[in-house]
Order: structure tokens, then C-alpha cells, then sequence
């Protein structure tokens, strides 16, 4: 007798996911922080460019580069400091420079910043020992992300770059799906729990263990049924139990 042809899996699964309609999952709000492992519900669009404004790349100094092409041998006079979260409060003349750090502000005035190590510096300002291009060692507003630019998609799962892009673009919260309840069973007399006592003709269960990772990595709030032994009254039981309170349940066994 040949054996029945089985179902390929591309059928099953939209067989699957088509009798699964009808249902809606919740959304719950969730501070960024705790985000990890979350669906998240909405698009998140980014209010605000990253960096927020021209951010010094490089500890240097900020000059004009169109005046140093003219003038290579100037000697650039120091007018004040910028650091990050300290911005320089005034604005630097075409001829003059402004000592700069990583992640600072980029002051008015100078359009490129050059290295330290490639300028003469002295009590009496810095003389430039190259030429830069209008741009050079700076980070340009947006450059990251432009106000308006999605930060994360509807239904993404969440991980550590995630929070962090929310996090840079001022989010404290956002709307997340649910977590779905899921109910784990095992059903089989020839089951037994791993570290128990096997009697001749059991085996132990590895398909519970294994599903309930697979699970967890998606975010799933496990109710862990054990095993169900080969009893009509004690199946029935089990799943009307389950299905009182869990959206999927997923048995693994005999039929």
C-alpha cells in the first residue's frame, strides 16, 4: 500500500496562517528601554535629524576652507573651544579657528576641521600643515537620520540597534504588540521528562525544550502544559484549559 503523499510545506503553512484570520493582536505601550524582543505595533518616524546639527568628527581645529586654500602659510588665531555640549557661542571670522572636540557642536564660521597633528600650534594661534575640503572631518545634520525618515517599520522585531535609533531620536515610548500566549504540550505514554527515570520503550522529550526556545526567541509568553498522556478525558482537558486563556496552542506527539 503506498504511502499517502504529504502536504508541501509552503501549503501547510498558508493553510495555517489563512485559518488564523480573524484574529488581531493587542498593542500595549512600551517605554523604549524595555523594548527588546518587542513587535513593534505603528512606523516610528524620526522628528528630528541625527545629529540634530554639523557635528565635529575629528579633536582638531575648525577653520574656513576656502580662506586656508588662499592663505597656507596663515597663522589662524584661536578664539575659543567647543566641546560636546559646550558649543562655541560666538562666530569665528574667515582668518581665525576655533578648537574643537569629537561630538561637538560645529561653530558658525569655519566649514572643515583639521586634526591636531597636522598643525603647528603655538601660544599664538596654529598654522594648517595641509589642505582640507569644505566638509572634511565634520558630520553633516541628518547624516544618520532625516527628520521625516522612518526609524523603525511596522512589525519589526525589535533589538538592541532598534532601541537605540528610537532612543537617539528622543523616544521614551512606543506602541508594541501584545506578546502572543502560547501553550506548549507534549502528548505520548512514551514520553518522559529529561532527568527522569526512562522505563523501557520511553524516550525523553526534546520537542518541548526546543519549541519553547524557539518561542521565547520570539518573544512568546509560555504556558507549559508538560506532557499529556494518551487519554481522551486528560487531552480534552488540557486543551479546553489552554484554550481559555492562550491565543496559539502548539502540541507535539501522537495524533
Amino acid at each position: 500500500m503506498p504511502h499517502p503523499s504529504t502536504t508541501p510545506l509552503e501549503i501547510a503553512r498558508e493553510q495555517l496562517l489563512s485559518a488564523a484570520t480573524g484574529w488581531a493582536p493587542q498593542q500595549e505601550i512600551c517605554g523604549v528601554s524595555n523594548a527588546l524582543g518587542r513587535v513593534l505595533a505603528t512606523e516610528q518616524i524620526s522628528s528630528v535629524d541625527l545629529p540634530q546639527t554639523d557635528n565635529v568628527a575629528v579633536d582638531g581645529y575648525a577653520v574656513e576652507a576656502a580662506f586656508l586654500a588662499a592663505h597656507p602659510d596663515h597663522l589662524f588665531k584661536v578664539v575659543g573651544t567647543a566641546r560636546a555640549g559646550h558649543p562655541f557661542a560666538g562666530t569665528a571670522a574667515p582668518g581665525e579657528a576655533v578648537r574643537v572636540f569629537t561630538g561637538a557642536v560645529m561653530p558658525e564660521g569655519p566649514d572643515c576641521v583639521i586634526m591636531h597633528e597636522d598643525c603647528q600650534i603655538s601660544d599664538v594661534g596654529i598654522i594648517c600643515g595641509k589642505q582640507l575640503k569644505s566638509g572634511a572631518n565634520m558630520r553633516p545634520a541628518g547624516e544618520n537620520i532625516a527628520a521625516g525618515e522612518t526609524l523603525a517599520a511596522k512589525g519589526v522585531f525589535l533589538g538592541a540597534a532598534d532601541i537605540g535609533q528610537l532612543a537617539a531620536a528622543g523616544l521614551k515610548q512606543i506602541p508594541v504588540f501584545r506578546p502572543l500566549k502560547i501553550a506548549l504540550m507534549s502528548t505520548g505514554d512514551e514520553l518522559v521528562q529529561s532527568g527522569e527515570v526512562r522505563k523501557a520503550g520511553q524516550i525523553f522529550d526534546s520537542n518541548r525544550p526546543m519549541l519553547a526556545a524557539l518561542c521565547r526567541q520570539q518573544g512568546g509568553q509560555l504556558t507549559d502544559c508538560g506532557i499529556i498522556r494518551d487519554d481522551r478525558a486528560s487531552l480534552s482537558a488540557a486543551w479546553r484549559d489552554a484554550l481559555g486563556h492562550c491565543d496559539v496552542i502548539i502540541s507535539s506527539g501522537g495524533a
